[in-house]
């Protein structure tokens, strides 16, 4: 946020602002790819024999890679590449220490291993949670490319590091998950796939990733991958098992030739690594690009070991071996960089990135919607685009998918038609009540500030919040699972809209009973309590929401000073008008 922040105060609230920050941040972790590859490959066997050429031809094609485009241009995942930024700086700090090490100077290295890589750490930590991994990468080099010689003991530092830095840490972790299973499992009470699907459908992602990485054919490259086909076992597709057994080996390799290609080892153990958080059991979605922004340059350098094994094979057969190879990565290079620019220029213009998805991702739900919304941002609007693919949506055999064709279809008649078709108010909430994935909630959401703000026949404000409130009952969600505490929220503004401010305080208090504590809620509660005429605890409650930390911004100042002003004017209240301004101190909650 400190960078997003930076950003906009030297380029202003602008996206240029924001993907110039993020290029500047790629060529900053390109430089830091190179030192620390240089470093390696001093060390490598094989890549010894080109200290600067391998780690600048493999930072080049990282750097140039078409797969890193999305992670560059998007600018939210400035979290993925600062993280990164970190993380490499803790390799560095490792290998500094090392270095030290070696040469007998303990205090220095000590001040780099145990201070310097751990303060890299944590702030790739506050980047991104991934930077966590930061210390079994540098156990993935300690391991490959620190190995003692036969009858020497690893020095001291080194096996304290390896005891302390990441075996303590690792059990800890594991020992948490063995007491408190619902750290992991409770997350996929709002998935539509179960813990098992994710991580037997991992297993082919991560090798669908390493082909984007060696192969990056356009089609494959897509930021809609949502439509990623899930692994039900091992056989269902036979592709999952195929996949297992083909880490198995590629790991198994890795560890045999760890002394003959050193860069196999270190560079399949860093993808690995690198997906540990991100491509396991914890229940994210299932693909995304991103995720490979760091570990890509595991990839490239297991490639660079394995060019230089057979390359060095071939030399014996070739005419100026040199020139041939050196030709050949120019070559790669350029190509790269060729593709690279043109996915870019894919980037410059939303339409034609959502037609190129559409033509190989039709069954992407998240594209789908944003097709919708691209249509109705035209101008002029057209909804008839719109239409059509939310109508795609209502077809899909996925519940969810559905669901969210339901609510933004609803949402797209009020809009355009003021009026939804008598039977869409029953069938609105006729689904089930688990899982609440979070776009489902948002979609949820968008379609009450419609309801709210528009005159829709057959659907108002009241009859939404009483098929909302009574959906929620049914579901076994608890009170405080995240979307459901939302959606309390939700219906409340809609009992507010509709000029019942008792039913509004009673879904207010559940969503601040569960832990949705923030200034919206709390606003609701005053203002429903305002309606009922009981202004002594809307004062008294106003004066809590005062006393909070987060009530000392300028926004926030206003936005309660707003209600203050609505207490006193209690007898001229209208339940409607707290409504609207916890709608804009939600906006700034969930911008927060």
């Amino acid at each position: 946020m400190a960078s997003f922040v930076l950003s906009a105060a030297l380029g202003g609230y602008t996206p240029f602002a924001f993907k110039l920050g993020n290029l500047a941040l790629h060529l900053t972790n390109g430089i830091l790819v190179f030192l620390v590859l240089r470093h390696l490959a001093r060390r490598d066997t094989l890549l010894s024999a080109w200290p600067l050429s391998a780690p600048l031809a493999v930072t080049a094609l990282w750097m140039l890679h078409p797969l890193l485009v999305s992670t560059t241009l998007y600018a939210v995942q400035r979290m993925a590449m600062l993280s990164a930024t970190f993380v490499l700086l803790a390799l560095l700090a490792y290998l500094h220490g090392r270095d030290h090490l070696e040469n007998g100077h303990l205090r220095k290295a000590a001040l780099w291993m145990f201070a310097g890589m751990p303060l890299a750490t944590l702030a790739a930590f506050f980047s991104k949670e991934t930077g966590l991994l930061a210390p079994l990468m540098c156990g993935v080099l300690e391991l490959v490319y620190f190995s003692p010689r036969a009858g020497v003991s690893r020095a001291l530092p080194a096996r304290a590091f390896l005891w302390l830095g990441i075996a303590l840490p690792c059990g800890i972790a594991l020992v948490l998950l063995a007491v408190k299973p619902e750290y992991v499992v409770g997350g996929y009470a709002n998935r539509s796939f179960t813990l098992q699907e994710r991580a037997f459908t991992e297993l082919r992602v991560l090798w669908d990733y390493v082909g984007s990485i060696l192969a990056p054919w356009g089609p494959r490259l897509s930021l809609f991958r949502d439509d990623y086909p899930l692994s039900t076992s091992l056989l269902a597709p036979a592709s999952t098992a195929a996949a297992l057994l083909g880490w198995l080996a590629a790991i198994a390799m890795a560890i045999a030739w760890r002394h003959r290609i050193p860069a196999i080892a270190a560079g399949v153990g860093l993808f690995l690594v690198g997906h540990l958080l991100e491509s396991t059991v914890f229940p994210l979605l299932i693909y995304f690009e991103h995720r490979n922004y760091l570990p890509a340059v595991g990839i490239l350098w297991a490639v660079a070991g394995l060019a230089a094994w057979a390359g060095k094979r071939a030399a014996s057969h070739m005419h100026r071996p040199r020139q041939v190879f050196g030709a050949a990565i120019l070559l790669l290079v350029f190509a790269m960089a060729v593709a690279t620019h043109a996915r870019a220029l894919v980037w410059q213009d939303l339409g034609n990135m959502l037609a190129l998805s559409l033509r190989h991702h039709p069954h992407s739900d998240w594209l789908r919607l944003n097709i919708a919304q691209f249509a109705m941002e035209h101008r002029p609007p057209r909804p008839d685009i719109a239409r059509q693919h939310l109508l795609h949506l209502l077809r899909s055999p996925r519940t969810g998918a559905r669901q969210m064709g339901m609510m933004n279809l609803t949402a797209l008649d009020c809009t355009v038609a003021r009026r939804v078709p008598g039977d869409r108010a029953d069938a609105l909430f006729a689904f089930p009540s688990q899982p609440i994935e979070a776009d489902l909630a948002k979609a949820i959401d968008n379609a009450s500030t419609v309801v709210r703000t528009t005159t829709c026949a057959g659907l108002s404000p009241a009859q939404m919040a009483r098929s909302l409130d009574r959906w929620l009952d049914q579901s076994t969600l608890p009170e405080g699972n995240v979307a459901k505490s939302r959606l309390r929220y939700v219906a409340s503004t809609l009992f507010a809209a509709a000029g019942l401010p008792r039913e509004s305080l009673e879904q207010a208090e559940i969503a601040w009973r569960s832990g949705r504590t923030e200034l919206p809620v709390g606003g609701l509660r005053v203002a429903a309590l305002i309606a009922l005429k009981e202004d002594q605890q809307a004062l008294d409650l106003l004066d809590e929401l005062d006393a909070r930390p987060e009530a000392a911004g300028v926004q926030a100042r206003e936005f309660l000073q707003g209600y203050r002003a609505l207490l006193d004017e209690a007898p001229d209240i209208h339940t409607s008008a707290p409504a609207e301004v916890s709608e804009q101190a939600e906006t700034q909650t969930e911008t927060r």
